[in-house]
């Protein structure tokens, strides 16, 4: 997979609800963002 594919992917499943990010870092120059599954969400799916 290509980065541009990746990206696309965790913005679309961001968006859909089954990705929750956040940036929980102290220092405010650390621009990482968290990633954790939805896992009600994830759930539902599977139950479809």
């Amino acid at each position: 997979m290509s980065l541009d594919t990746v990206k696309r992917t965790f913005a679309k499943l961001e968006k859909q609800g089954y990705l929750i990010s956040g940036n929980f870092n102290k220092d405010p120059r650390d621009k990482t963002k968290w990633y954790t599954i939805d896992e009600e969400k994830l759930f539902e799916l599977y139950k479809k």
